[in-house]
């Protein structure tokens, strides 16, 4: 459980996220896409890369990301070529389409994974459920707040590079990542601006949302609201995957780099993890935000080797 100590190409948080997230080329590799039709009347984009496989891992990428996010697309060509079959959930608005509803995604956001989880599921012997960032944080939550509700063939979940406490890592964004914070939030309101044409309850919000500058602010003003919390202070509380951890019952790979310049202390929950035999909790000094590059020439991540080493130590090769 202490810090795992490997070569890094970079040992600064910066290059260690941007550089993998902007810069990685990835080569051979295609999607099929999927309308998933919910029973609420909204949709989710399902995008298949298939091999033919019994093995399906369901990828949840992060805060408005995509299928097409280059670590996405990284870890499911890597998957592939061991024998599983992938499909990346694109959270809702976040498939190049905007949702139907004036609700949209967050963090904790379980039934939306059930829902594909069901639907995907039948074809296959096993599956594992796998995300990133907010993603990330989605899947544990699921993993240890719907643990009664998952299919018998779930077999595994890993997540990397994980707010565990999104209260505490939302502080972090506004003291530490002030360019971040601010693309983020020119997407996140952009979308709901958008949706006003449709919505016009949504149109008091504009004064407060044209000058929100956190995500607090943000959370405060349409996340909480909007998806049935009392503020943000309730949604983080209720949405945080560090108060489901305890309740994990499936073997875990929980991955967060000691210098992610988006994780705060609680982040790295190490007592929680080492009090849970199903969850194997690695902390390296480096990797910074989904980074994790040991070298671009050679288009070797170390998040993706540990991923296929924990798969291949619970479950074995599928080849």
């Amino acid at each position: 459980m202490s810090a795992y100590k490997c070569p890094w190409l970079f040992q600064n948080a910066d290059l260690n996220t941007v550089i993998p997230n902007v810069l990685r080329p990835i080569r051979g590799f295609a999607y099929q896409r999927e309308r998933l039709e919910l029973a609420d009347g909204d949709f989710l984009d399902l995008d298949w890369s298939k091999t033919g496989s019994n093995r399906l891992a369901v990828l949840i990428h992060g805060l408005e990301g995509s299928s097409g996010s280059l670590h996405v697309k990284g870890m499911a060509q890597q998957l592939n070529q061991v024998g599983w079959d992938a499909v990346v959930m694109n959270l809702r608005s976040c498939s190049g389409a905007p949702n139907r509803k004036v609700y949209s995604y967050h963090a904790g956001k379980s039934d939306d994974v059930l829902a594909v989880l069901e639907h995907v599921g039948g074809a296959y012997a096993k599956m594992l459920l796998l995300g990133f960032s907010l993603g990330g944080n989605l899947a544990l939550v699921t993993a240890g707040r719907e643990s009664e509700a998952l299919p018998q063939n779930l077999e595994a979940v890993v997540a990397i590079s994980v707010p565990c406490d999104l209260e505490e890592s939302s502080n972090r964004w506004e003291d530490h990542s002030n360019l971040y914070l601010k693309k983020f939030m020119k997407e996140l309101k952009g979308k709901v601006f958008a949706k006003m044409e449709h919505f016009p309850e949504l149109q008091p919000l504009t004064p407060k949302l044209q000058v929100a500058k956190t995500f607090r602010d943000f959370d405060d003003l349409y996340t909480a609201p909007i998806h049935g919390f009392k503020d943000a202070t309730d949604y983080y509380r209720k949405s945080s995957s560090i108060y489901y951890l305890s309740s994990i019952k499936h073997p875990t790979l929980l991955l967060n780099a000691l210098d992610d310049p988006f994780l705060s202390p609680r982040c790295h929950p190490t007592d929680i993890c080492a009090a849970n035999p199903h969850i194997e909790f690695l902390n390296p000094d480096f990797g910074g935000h989904i980074g994790f590059a040991e070298s671009y020439w050679l288009n070797r991540y170390w998040h993706e080797r540990a991923t296929l080493g924990f798969l291949d130590a619970h479950f074995g090769s599928a080849q």
